[in-house]
């Protein structure tokens, strides 16, 4: 007799991280003979609702959310000699993932490098760079470094890490990618039991390959759009400084100016708060280089993805580990180097002779379609 299976996330269907992966994996999962269960979905922001004084959908947010973690918990505590697939732990709750492993075989979607981190983007703050100093050993790490998501102490996040490694026997980590899965086997041990599932959010469903084809070159070769949130780890602290090296090529940050108030801004920099669907998109497609320059060691980011769908030149910044290091040359990626001064001479020379996008069109088109086939489920 098979047994039942389940997909249990600690963040509902949303509109973009492990959202929009939740969103595209429960119909999926579903029509594979998947229950899908997760603790919440990404909804109005609770302080703009206080902010606002709208006390009463506060209030009734409140209740639909308690109520909602309540049942999820109800309904997974009790899960006995199932097949799972375990998303986000930092929301969905170590002791509950440590719970099932006694009983069920559990198998972990890993969304970022919190298996290893307490910061799950693993970006030193200190030296402003991708860090894996805690990769093979559990340990109390820098003073610099905060639990990210949420509140919790350091402590407690470091002693669940610990536990994490010492149940590692009796996981199935689903990698994003080659290099993920490296590192799995390098903090965890070669006998780990690990395989590369990939992973796809939807970013591709409403793409024509013909945006590639049909790129223009641009005459103005001066203007980079840097496509990212406004986070270090994500690169803005990268761009701004790129920027004050570069004064005569105008920059656009998709995020208001209040977020980098803590930075030196040059006048080159245009901020302006964007969403994909509310200007982002447009802009990616008209640049004349999208930057994409993540400092930690990321898997497969969406806002990738869909740079190279929509512009033929996109740049991101080496790094060891990183999605973007495994990314065929056939694809046309442009690789930045950490060091700025360097970095800098590079956009120079793009600008003044950028490389003929047609070289390499037609294997990105190739490459993007496969990423469509990613899915945790056999």
């Amino acid at each position: 007799m098979s047994r039942k299976r389940y997909v249990i996330s600690g963040i509902g269907p949303g509109l973009g991280g492990v959202g929009a992966l939740m969103k595209r994996l429960k119909p999926l999962g579903e029509s594979c003979g998947y229950n899908v269960l997760f603790k919440d979905v990404q909804s109005t922001s609770l302080r703009l609702l206080c902010r606002e004084r709208r006390f009463l959908r506060l209030f009734s947010l409140l209740i639909s959310k308690y109520y909602r973690c309540a049942l999820f918990y109800a309904q997974s505590a009790f899960l006995r000699n199932k097949d799972i697939v375990f998303i986000h732990p930092q929301t969905a709750s170590y002791k509950l993932l440590f719970w099932l492993l006694k009983s069920n075989r559990v198998s972990v979607y890993l969304m970022d490098n919190s298996f290893f981190c307490i910061r799950s983007y693993n970006y030193h703050p200190e030296k402003k760079r991708e860090c894996v100093d805690c990769l093979g050993v559990v340990r109390d790490c820098s003073l610099e470094c905060e639990v990210f998501p949420g509140k919790k102490r350091k402590a407690v996040a470091i002693r669940e890490l610990l536990r994490l490694k010492k149940e590692s026997v009796s996981i199935n980590f689903l990698c994003q990618n080659n290099n993920q899965l490296m590192m799995v086997k390098r903090h965890f041990g070669d006998d780990v039991h690990c395989r590369v599932v990939g992973m796809y959010t939807g970013e591709l469903d409403e793409w024509d390959p013909s945006v590639l084809s049909d790129y223009t070159d641009k005459s103005d070769r001066s203007s980079i759009v840097y496509h990212g949130s406004g986070l270090e780890e994500k690169g803005l602290l990268y761009v701004i400084e790129l920027a004050a090296l570069l004064p005569k090529i105008n920059f656009l940050v998709p995020c208001d100016k209040s977020m980098v108030e803590a930075f030196k801004v040059p006048d080159n920099i245009d901020f302006r708060a964007m969403t994909w669907s509310t200007g982002l998109k447009k802009c990616v497609e008209n640049a004349a280089l999208v930057l994409h320059p993540s400092r930690w060691s990321a898997p497969i980011e969406g806002a990738l993805i869909k740079s190279l769908a929509y512009n033929p030149y996109v740049a991101t910044v080496e790094t060891q580990y990183g999605f973007e290091n495994e990314i065929p040359d056939q694809v046309g990626l442009i690789r930045l180097p950490s060091d700025l001064q360097a970095a800098a001479s590079i956009l120079e020379c793009f600008v003044d002779q950028p490389p003929n996008f047609h070289n390499y069109v037609s294997f990105r088109v190739k490459w993007l379609n496969e990423m469509r086939l990613s899915s945790p489920f056999d």
